[in-house]
């Protein structure tokens, strides 16, 4: 059992990335001095328009395969399984075209990449030991090299739930070659894994030892020990025969690239005419009593690791028998399916028994490649076991299934800069961004990355091309309020924050939020420059903002210099203005936790600010503070979306910014939540609107 308790160690953390390339078959499928037919050319176009049409892949992989021109062939095999590297069915295809055109070493070649992408597949596996089987026959190292294939198989694919087929292929070729002691060695292992067939191969086993001498098929020391057990006690004859818990059922459809029954039963290597030694005879009378003692000892001590295994199986079996597509398909899943693999996910995990959750983790990425959940699920699991491995699953995720998605590479941006390397987190949102443009979240991310990693000057050049790309206006003010306050709070350069607002004012002149922003800057500003802040209220005074607006501004200019200003005649004159130019009207609105409030001097003059036309309340009692925000504060973690809710609202960003995000269905990873806020920007950067694909 050691071999299959061992054998996954460094498949489980693999990259599915196909690492066999033996030309580059990105851009055009022309190879010099070849004539590529117009019909093949046409379907490279369609493939090349649209990389993620699986049908249109299909149709150029069909076409090449019926040309039989090894040449482009390769090309459109090794550009699918860059895209689709869980296509099992393909990859056969593959490896059979260049078995049939004399190729073997190219063929062996394939299937190392079919395994290294697909290590759980048994199909696979199978076919790759049909294909050696045949390529090593009259070779001297031949069964050697056999060996090493199965034992590799088993260690990658034997705990797979339908690894029955292997398993009896290795251990029909071990009783091929006369090894029955290793026949029974296998048994041992078998006997550990839940299988769909798990019952059958107990009553295999049992028709292996009663049907063999008794030395072949034990080891010397199980042997002798035995031998010692029944002298000392002779035992009567009996038998035990176990019924299986479950019967055994099978359906599935087929998947990509496969013709026919999925699965019709392909020939084990070395199975032909196989017959099982001293199958034509039963027991005979023989056998004298200390052999069928012995046998019976064999098959009781086993028959105890077979019920506990039926009542493994028996956990797993409503599970494993809702699973209708096991392999992958770019067609949606039913949502029921997708519910059994959760609940069995949530069993495993419950169980837990780390090596079983993992092996199921990797059958589901391959049911489930095209759900960022799944993944991200697995990359959460495996974060708290093995770092390097949780890194190998995001980026199996995000270079080859999900290189559109954002959630998972922000999740996987997040990780990569706990885990000290900045420099990739940079590097994965850069292509990110490239890859998938105006993704407001994907660029406030960048800026805040590179702000953590004290790269200002890259800081400040993100947020300049971001509101220079942009066609839109309340888009590039957001951009100039938050590159304002990084300027200004951050970087303590106040005239620069001043300059990015009053620029951004300039094409957007009626924005309550630039005026109250540049407030701000001056407010937090040290020392404390009056006329800077006069100036302020005298471009809200003569802007075209509405009179409740200014009104507003009115009563903070008289709180600021009765707070600030060491002048009486400019307090009086600007008391004396404000109550002239508003004179009739409404109450104003308590500024929250403000001085006054807090104090409690019972006036009400003093103890009212403004309210705005959008019903924010909003705080400039002290210099030190944002004119603005109490909710906003600058902060360099990750805020949780309530947080920027409250931001959100207090800058007016509530209703333009709406569903951009929904159409990346998959939730955020709880440290990116930027959540309700920013949402719905699909023509941000000149791009029309959206919607994300695999």
């Amino acid at each position: 059992m050691a071999a299959v308790q061992e054998g996954l160690v460094g498949n489980e953390v693999e990259s599915s990335e196909y690492p066999f390339h033996p030309v580059d078959s990105t851009n055009a499928p022309v190879l010099e001095g070849e004539v590529v037919n117009e019909q093949e050319l046409k379907y490279w176009k369609a493939v090349k328009e649209n990389p993620a049409d699986f049908t249109s892949w299909t149709y150029l992989l069909q076409f090449v395969e019926q040309e039989n021109k090894l040449s482009s062939a390769r090309q459109a095999f090794d550009a699918f399984f860059k895209r689709y590297p869980y296509c099992y069915g393909y990859w056969k295809k593959y490896a059979d075209l260049e078995r049939k055109n004399g190729n073997n070493d190219r063929a062996r070649e394939v299937f190392e990449g079919a395994i290294s992408a697909i290590p759980l597949s048994v199909d696979l596996w199978v076919h790759y030991l049909n294909f050696v089987s045949q390529s090593t026959k009259g070779q001297i190292d031949g069964p050697e090299v056999m060996r090493s294939l199965f034992e590799r198989a088993v260690s990658s694919a034997g705990e797979e739930f339908r690894a029955d087929k292997l398993w009896d292929a290795y251990i029909d070729w071990e009783k091929n070659q006369g090894q029955l002691q290793r026949v029974t060695a296998l048994y041992d292992r078998v006997f550990y894994v839940p299988t769909q067939n798990y019952s059958q191969n107990f009553e295999k086993f049992k028709q292996h030892i009663n049907s063999n001498p008794i030395a072949a098929v034990l080891c010397t020391e199980e042997l002798l020990k035995l031998r010692a057990e029944v002298a000392a006690a002779p035992p009567g004859l009996s038998s035990a025969e176990v019924e299986p818990l479950i019967s055994v059922t099978s359906s599935s459809a087929n998947p990509p690239g496969v013709d026919g029954d999925a699965d019709a039963d392909e020939v084990a290597p070395g199975t032909e005419n196989l017959t099982i030694p001293g199958a034509e005879s039963s027991v005979t009378s023989q056998d004298d009593a200390e052999t069928i003692a012995i046998r019976e000892k064999v098959i009781a001590a086993r028959q105890k690791v077979f019920t506990a295994l039926g009542e493994e199986v028996r956990k797993r079996w409503t599970f494993e028998e809702a699973i209708k597509r096991p392999y992958f398909h770019v067609k949606p899943l039913e949502r029921v399916q997708l519910k059994n693999w959760r609940e069995y996910l949530d069993f495993e995990i419950g169980n837990g028994d780390h090596r079983r959750v993992v092996i199921l983790f990797e059958r589901c990425v391959i049911a489930c490649a095209l759900y960022e959940d799944f993944w991200q699920r697995f990359a959460s699991y495996m974060e708290a076991h093995d770092v390097e491995a949780c890194r190998h699953v995001y980026e199996r995720a995000c270079t080859i299934h999900l290189p559109r998605k954002p959630s998972i590479h922000l999740a996987w941006a997040a990780f990569e800069e706990q885990q000290g390397n900045a420099a990739k987190a940079s590097e994965i949102l850069a292509e990110l961004d490239k890859g998938v443009p105006g993704i407001i979240i994907v660029k406030l991310k960048r800026v805040n990355l590179e702000r953590r990693r004290d790269n200002f000057e890259v800081t400040c050049t993100l947020y300049e091309e971001t509101m220079n790309e942009t066609s839109d206006q309340e888009l590039a003010t957001f951009f100039a309020i938050r590159y304002s306050r990084f300027l200004a709070k951050v970087m303590g350069n106040v005239e620069k924050a001043r300059e990015v607002l009053k620029v951004a004012l300039e094409k957007d002149k009626d924005n309550k939020r630039l005026y109250l922003q540049l407030l701000d800057v001056e407010l937090s500003s040290f020392p404390l420059k009056e006329e800077k802040v006069l100036e302020v209220f005298d471009l809200v005074r003569d802007s075209e903002l509405n009179t409740e607006v200014k009104q507003g501004f009115s009563q903070r200019q008289v709180e600021f210099l009765e707070d600030f200003s060491a002048d009486i005649t400019k307090i009086m004159a600007a008391q004396e203005n404000h109550a002239r130019l508003y004179k009739g009207k409404s109450s104003l609105i308590p500024l929250t936790g403000s001085k006054r409030s807090q104090e409690g001097d019972g006036s009400d003059i003093k103890s009212k600010v403004s309210k705005t036309e959008d019903g924010i309340v909003e705080n400039s009692q002290h210099a030190t503070s944002t004119a603005l925000t109490g909710a906003e504060t600058y902060d360099a973690s990750y805020p949780s979306a309530a947080a920027y809710s409250a931001a959100a609202s207090a800058y007016n960003y509530s209703t333009p910014l709406q569903s951009q995000w929904a159409a990346y269905s998959a939730a955020q990873p709880n440290a990116y939540s930027y959540s309700q806020w920013y949402q719905q920007y699909g023509a941000a950067y000149g791009h029309p609107h959206q919607t994300a694909t695999q």
